[in-house]
């Protein structure tokens, strides 16, 4: 947890998802306080980024509200623990190593 808007200085732990922080099936089992937060990274490489094309990233819900990033750019928020949403990442693509973070916040 981490109520700062900044990024983590080091990433603990890991969380099975889609699977709920509070579940067993998420390996994590704890509850997030609240006025806490969640961070969620993943880094990825990309070998060349066409021309004409738009990359989205999918998420199938996030509980509660989130703000997403990608190579340290702030792509979007979301508030909605059950819908879906998209959000295009594609002018913050480079060539070679990538990566994305999810800030979540959940009061309930």
């Amino acid at each position: 947890s981490n109520e700062s808007k900044e990024f983590p200085v080091a990433w603990q732990g890991e969380i099975r998802v889609p699977f709920p922080l509070e579940s067993k099936l998420s390996g994590v089992q704890i509850l997030l306080e609240p006025g806490s937060a969640l961070w969620y990274h993943r880094n990825f490489t990309i070998s060349s980024l066409p021309r004409g094309y738009r990359l989205l990233l999918n998420f199938e819900a996030v509980d509660y509200h989130c703000t997403v990033y990608v190579n340290g750019v702030t792509i979007g928020n979301h508030t909605g623990g059950f819908t879906p949403f998209s959000m295009d990442i594609t002018d913050t693509l480079t060539v070679g190593s990538n990566a994305i973070i999810v800030r979540v916040e959940d009061e309930t």
